[in-house]
């Protein structure tokens, strides 16, 4: 489906550019329809719809117990990631948020596989955490944030090397100079992805609750450090206040799940005392 969707953005994109019909507005158009049209033809021609009306409030209820959690998190994910670029607006100019929108989108060329490994890592751990397997659960989270802390090791290393070469190359020259701030965001994008499997794990142990709060500490940050920081630096302070929210969204889930390992060895102590 993924492949099916990217092959016809780029064709409809591709074709608009060639007969110079390509505009923003257009853009937006493509990528809607092509995400759109192969999720409907797989969804209608693999997936028999049938509705249990009686099982309708019941299921509400009690996905909701975690979804709200969960919809909280996407809520204060979305505004912590777009709310630098306003600020910059406010307290800089539009340029800085053209640099923060360049470095980013080459500091995040690691996204398609770092997606990929969340879409493979999460069904684990929820299988994981279906057979009572806890421990496997964090078991299967180290191993993910091991191998993503190596991938994106390497990917740091290439910024400090050839950072402004890559920025000039896919960019042109006019970002060359900014090499410092792709530095600092691929390193903010390397705290986001190794804080991903962690918020699968906690999803999988149903402590989404754990993640929400996490997540609206890096947002104080964001909202107490991170505007200071932009008022007095601008775009250097804009990319360190993204860090900072993110290092204190990584830290948090970090005790939270190392404080619920702790309760479920209590629990399981007591349960072999009991036992016994």
């Amino acid at each position: 489906m993924g492949s099916v969707i990217n092959i016809l953005q780029l064709s409809l994109i591709s074709f608009l550019y060639i007969k110079k019909y390509l505009t923003i507005y257009n853009t937006f158009i493509i990528i809607g329809i092509s995400s759109l049209v192969p999720v409907l033809i797989i969804f209608f021609s693999s997936v028999k719809l049938k509705i249990k009306y009686d099982r309708v409030w019941l299921d509400f209820i009690n996905n909701f117990k975690l979804g709200k959690w969960i919809l909280g998190s996407n809520t204060i994910f979305a505004l912590s990631s777009q709310i630098y670029l306003w600020l910059l607006v406010i307290f800089s100019n539009k340029s800085s948020v053209a640099i923060l929108g360049v470095t980013s989108s080459l500091a995040n060329i690691l996204g398609p596989f770092l997606q990929g490994i969340n879409s493979y890592v999460f069904p684990k751990m929820t299988h994981a955490r279906k057979d009572n397997m806890i421990f496997g659960v964090i078991q299967i989270m180290k191993k993910a944030v091991i191998f993503l802390s190596i991938i994106f090791g390497f990917w740091i290393v290439i910024g400090i090397l050839f950072g402004n070469s890559l920025l000039n190359l896919i960019y042109s020259s006019k970002y060359s100079g900014y090499k410092t701030i792709l530095i600092v965001v691929i390193i903010n994008c390397f705290v986001s992805g190794i804080t991903g499997p962690l918020g699968y794990a906690l999803a999988s142990l149903e402590r989404a609750d754990i993640n929400f709060k996490s997540l609206t500490g890096g947002f104080i940050v964001t909202v107490f450090v991170g505007i200071l920081l932009i008022y007095k630096f601008e775009l250097y302070g804009a990319v360190i206040g993204m860090l900072l929210s993110n290092i204190t969204n990584c830290i948090l889930q970090w005790l939270g799940l190392l404080k619920l390992l702790k309760l479920t060895k209590k629990e399981m102590k007591f349960v072999n005392i009991e036992n016994k």
